[in-house]
């Protein structure tokens, strides 16, 4: 091949390659903003020492949650976040930042693990979320 047939498919690819980072640039944003915010929630959950982590809820099921508390004080309001993936994907570390925002509003946060699909169906996710609000 010579240098000109080289240089119009390089540029060709690259043509190609800018218009599909423009039509798919909400996706592109919104994973680099993933990454971003999985880095700090990272950072977070490593540090903070008002947090329970890997607390097993049941031993039937041999699952984890992570209990996020405000650093002083008690008697707080308590919400459990099942967080979202539609069943089929992330874990509850991906969510620290959320646990970090409402201890910030003197919210205990529970984020709990579930099997995620494929290898469980739905009838043992609701009955290992029913074992985590118990």
């Amino acid at each position: 091949m010579n240098r000109r047939v080289v240089s119009s498919i390089g540029a060709l690819l690259l043509v190609l390659a800018g218009v599909w980072a423009f039509v798919n640039r909400g996706d592109i944003v919104f994973y680099w903003n993933l990454y971003h915010v999985d880095r700090a929630g990272k950072q977070f959950y490593a540090d903070y020492p008002y947090l329970a982590r890997d607390v097993q809820f049941s031993p039937r099921f041999g699952m984890g949650l992570d209990v996020y508390s405000p650093a002083e004080g008690e008697n707080y309001p308590v919400l459990i976040f099942i967080h979202g993936g539609g069943w089929d994907k992330y874990d509850r570390k991906l969510f620290t930042p959320f646990g970090q925002k409402l201890i910030e509003k003197g919210i205990v946060v529970v984020i709990p693990d579930y099997t995620l699909y494929p290898d469980t169906g739905y009838e043992q996710m609701a009955a290992e979320m029913a074992a985590a609000t118990a």
